[in-house]
């Protein structure tokens, strides 16, 4: 029986893959911003009056080396910005490839795949442990980044988390939102994308808040855009 740990964890989970995957980007455009500004740093600027001058010499004030001295300066605020984001990353990957060897899950793929596969038959206990140490992971990423949250639910989690009083929605109805989702032409095509666990085409499926959010939106227009056109 999958207990709401289980969840918990897993939809951390999936949270964390889409802030690490962001990291990856984030730390691909730090390092070639460091590369440029080392470049330019070391080529200098050339000048018809003073010459070529570096971040070492040049004349009073020789609007040439000045621009070397700040070329230098960028680079080494790049450096260290590039710097946290590859610390950040590694010590990402570290705790995931810990809680992988916590947990016996033996594997030379991504620690991350191999959570996410265990994830639903865990005990309850290594589950909520799983879930806690994940959230922080995310968290810490995503402070970094400046990102929103990034939750992933089921189709009865979800459904629960958009009804309200007078608009009940049902897992039933999440489901048709994923049908249309594929459906080319359809005006929902591509706005409620399912993701499955690594290694698997099929199973339970996890949907973006946001997106799903989205889409309540979009199907609430378009009834109220029906509605206005019967009266």
């Amino acid at each position: 029986m999958t207990h709401q740990h289980h969840l918990d964890a897993q939809s951390a989970l999936w949270s964390l893959r889409a802030a690490r995957e962001a990291l990856d980007v984030h730390v691909y455009a730090a390092q070639r911003e460091r590369g440029m500004a080392l470049v330019e740093a070391a080529d200098g600027i050339g000048s018809q009056r003073f010459g070529t001058r570096r971040a070492l010499g040049g004349r009073p004030g020789d609007p040439t080396a000045n621009a070397a001295v700040n070329g230098t300066a960028a680079a080494s605020a790049s450096a260290v910005l590039s710097r946290r984001a590859e610390q950040l990353a590694a010590s990402t990957t570290a705790t995931l490839a810990w809680l992988a060897r916590e947990l016996r899950l033996a594997g030379a793929s991504d620690p991350l795949d191999r959570l996410q596969a265990a994830a639903a038959a865990l005990p309850v206990h290594h589950a909520a442990r799983l879930a806690l140490w994940i959230a922080e992971a995310d968290q810490r990423i995503r402070q970094y980044l400046m990102l929103p949250v990034d939750e992933h639910l089921q189709a009865e989690q979800l459904a629960a988390r958009l009804t309200t009083a007078d608009r009940p929605i049902t897992a039933d109805r999440i489901w048709d939102w994923a049908r249309r989702s594929r459906r080319r032409g359809d005006k929902l095509h591509g706005l409620l994308p399912a993701v499955h666990t690594p290694g698997q085409r099929t199973g339970n499926a996890w949907y973006r808040v946001r997106d799903a959010e989205r889409v309540l939106t979009v199907t609430a227009r378009a009834k109220a855009s029906v509605g206005d056109q019967a009266a």
